[in-house]
């Protein structure tokens, strides 16, 4: 996966890293004369500076880096600096930069403070894959059990769309009604509503060009936009949960994504996607899908976040003692004969019982 902070187009400012690294920077060189020394030495391309306040001057310039992927460059020149070099604070900064991984590598995701995300080792393969603009793959169909988990994946598809500079839109139940509603909402990304297409005589004619427009407001902004629409299903009574047009519009938008010009731009999570064949016309590389279970999570992917966690802070875990507290998170999860989880969301009872207990004042018990 992509480095990200090295490898992308944008400043990555959703990670505490990356804010913690643009604070360094504006406080050693809080001089616009030091600024641009610095900057110039970066490469002679970049394009000149504006002055002003010192945090204000490094937010520009850091946007200027990332959209020619000169961090790298940025961050060698600084960890040659003598200076840095005996500043443990500074170099702490810097090694965290360096070490940074991809949000789909991650349990705690960056972009939401307090977000876990366990196992989807599946998504995570489909999310690698979905990202490049050279891989065919850019619709991700998501099934499978009742309060199994099947939301709560899109919070890994939007990360990976901040990492990759790319803006998300989540649509479902409540949000949107109509295909109005919808392209509001997409064009609104962009804030474009004022160039949403309007209705033809024929549905197909409205959504090809509300597609195209889209796309070239896309292009125009040099920003792709990944959408996550849930709710494609049916309630338990049999109605579908959103207007059946939703789904076809989405349908006819994932067919415009096999086109070079369109798949720069756009990816696709469909969740609660039903069950059954996909459209004819869409082509086997272009989707893929990514089925979930409520018995997905297990001890070990709770040991795994635990440990990791604690890792990650300088802290040694009690092997016995974080098997035996993830043993006791899931029990009082899922109770002793697992009827608790069947009967309501075993993933979001588990996750708020791991947050909590992450966030937990003073010293975790497992360390």
């Amino acid at each position: 996966m992509t480095h990200p902070f090295f490898d992308t187009d944008g400043y990555p400012w959703h990670r505490t890293e990356a804010v913690a690294f643009h604070r360094l920077l504006y406080r050693r060189f809080d001089k616009f004369a030091d600024i641009q020394l610095v900057y110039k030495r970066i490469s002679a391309d970049l394009p000149p500076l504006d002055s002003g306040p010192s945090d204000h001057v490094w937010h520009a310039a850091l946007e200027q880096c990332a959209k020619r992927r000169l961090l790298r460059t940025l961050h060698q020149q600084l960890l040659d600096n003598g200076d840095f070099g005996q500043n443990k604070d500074a170099l702490a900064v810097l090694d965290a930069v360096r070490v940074s991984r991809a949000a789909v590598d991650l349990a705690v995701l960056p972009s939401v403070p307090g977000l876990v995300m366990l196992d989807r080792a599946q998504l995570r393969r489909y999310i690698r894959r979905l990202a490049p603009a050279s891989n065919p793959l850019k619709v991700l169909l998501v099934r499978g059990e009742a309060q199994s988990g099947k939301s709560h994946g899109r919070h890994l598809f939007e990360s990976a769309a901040r990492d990759a500079g790319a803006k998300s839109v989540y649509l479902c139940d409540g949000l949107v009604a109509t295909v109005e509603d919808v392209l509001v909402e997409l064009f609104g990304a962009y804030s474009a509503t004022a160039e949403i297409p309007a209705p033809e005589s024929t549905d197909h004619g409205w959504y090809k060009a509300a597609c195209g427009k889209l796309r070239e407001i896309a292009e125009r902004n040099g920003c792709a936009l990944w959408i996550a629409v849930d709710d494609l299903g049916v309630a338990e009574d049999g109605a579908p949960l959103l207007d059946p047009q939703i789904r076809a519009f989405f349908e006819q938008f994932a067919l415009h994504l096999v086109s070079g010009v369109y798949k720069d731009w756009f990816r696709l999570m469909l969740i609660d996607y039903p069950e059954g064949a996909v459209p004819s016309r869409w082509r086997n590389d272009l989707w893929a899908e990514d089925r979930t279970s409520r018995a997905d999570i297990t001890v070990e992917h709770v040991v795994e976040l635990l440990t990791s966690w604690s890792a990650q802070r300088g802290k040694v875990v009690v092997e016995e003692t974080v098997a035996d507290v993830a043993a006791g998170i899931l029990a009082a999860v899922d109770g002793p004969d697992g009827a608790r989880a069947a009967g309501t969301g075993r993933l979001p009872q588990l996750h708020d019982l791991l947050v909590a207990s992450l966030e937990a004042d003073g010293e975790p018990e497992w360390t």
